[in-house]
């Protein structure tokens, strides 16, 4: 739709600043297939993209596991992308898939926070991973039962939210 259009532009603009966004649309929008597409296609050449897929039981180590095989060792406890002067940007798509943490395991969306607010996330060693010129952008699906989609206000207010919405979908 010409909405998704706008949203996906909108987001582009915010990853090419290093900035995370968070995508909201509609059930068949398109607006998730578009921020793929510019996640792969519409960046610069010293951006490199990577898709990650959320799914129900997805957990902390999971996710980081997925993005620690996408980076490589810079110094002790610093990673980044493989590239000197690239910029790596983390698709994610169904963020509002994970269930909250339950008893020992670290969720997936507690994950996601602490890597989107300070670039930096707890090892289960106890060691702190940092991670540099990385950027999250990141798809969730709205409803009306749904409106927040399960996301925390902790995890929401680090994102830029850009909604794909035509006035009957609202």
């Amino acid at each position: 739709t010409v909405e998704a259009l706008g949203a996906a532009s909108i987001c582009r603009t915010l990853a090419v600043a290093a900035l995370p966004c968070l995508g909201c649309g509609v059930h068949g929008s398109g607006l998730s297939l578009l921020l793929s597409r510019v996640a792969k296609y519409g960046l610069p050449k010293s951006f490199v993209s990577s898709r990650i897929n959320f799914f129900e039981s997805m957990t902390g180590s999971d996710v980081a596991q997925q993005i620690a095989a996408r980076v490589s060792k810079r110094q002790k406890g610093v990673y980044g992308p493989s590239d000197t002067g690239h910029h790596h940007i983390y698709f994610i798509d169904d963020v509002h898939l994970p269930a909250l943490s339950s008893g020992r395991g670290s969720s997936a969306l507690e994950f996601l926070r602490q890597l989107v607010e300070g670039g930096r996330w707890l090892h289960e060693r106890r060691s702190l991973i940092s991670v540099q010129d990385v950027t999250v952008s990141a798809h969730m699906q709205w409803t009306r039962h749904l409106a927040h989609g399960g996301l925390s206000a902790r995890l929401l207010r680090h994102f830029h939210v850009v909604g794909s919405f035509s006035v009957d979908q609202v």
